[in-house]
């Protein structure tokens, strides 16, 4: 498979994503995302040939996990390194950005952070002068705009590789907008 690197810029931003992706020329962006920031997360097979993307515009609605709610397990942090556990899936992904609050043991915790890291129950992601220790206080919460991959907001692209050509097409909710699970991308 030919692939090139493509640089994709984001229209209300001033930010770049660059990524690794084939260059079919149906490869594009729903009409939504053309003026609009959006998440772009992409799915290989065993090959590692392009098989679906999914896009959502960026800022949703406001999602938290919590102590108190019980949603929230704790944030182990070592090493500067702090481990997120959820009492369920929490639907986040390499890159979703989370803010911290309620830490009040050490308040360094309570911020803005990109997650490294993802398992069905844990994600991690990077702290500074934050203390060794399991935070477990009842007033955390962790909240999120980006959008969940268990959300019905997604646009969904399907491709199919045949020999060195890579093919693409949307199979849902390109021309109605943003309606999908990610999750369920393996559906179309």
């Amino acid at each position: 498979m030919s692939s090139k690197l493509r640089v994709i810029v984001l229209a209300s931003t001033a930010l770049a994503i660059t990524t690794l992706v084939p260059s079919p020329a149906s490869a594009q962006l729903p009409p939504a995302c053309v003026n609009q920031a959006c998440r772009k997360l992409f799915f290989y097979d065993g090959s590692n040939n392009l098989q679906y993307a999914c896009y959502a515009l960026e800022n949703n609605a406001l999602s938290s996990v919590t102590r108190a709610a019980t949603t929230l397990t704790n944030i182990v942090v070592s090493s500067n390194v702090a481990t997120v556990t959820t009492s369920a899936a929490h639907k986040l992904y390499d890159k979703a950005l989370v803010i911290v609050s309620g830490a009040t043991v050490d308040a360094n915790l309570n911020g803005s952070y990109g997650i490294t890291s993802t398992g069905t129950t844990t994600y991690t992601f990077t702290t500074v002068g934050v203390a060794d220790g399991t935070y477990n206080e009842s007033t955390l919460v962790i909240s999120t705009y980006s959008p969940k991959t268990s959300a019905s907001v997604w646009a969904i692209a399907g491709f199919t590789v045949s020999g060195t050509n890579t093919s693409g097409s949307y199979t849902a909710n390109r021309s109605l907008g943003f309606g999908t699970k990610c999750d369920d991308r393996t559906k179309y």
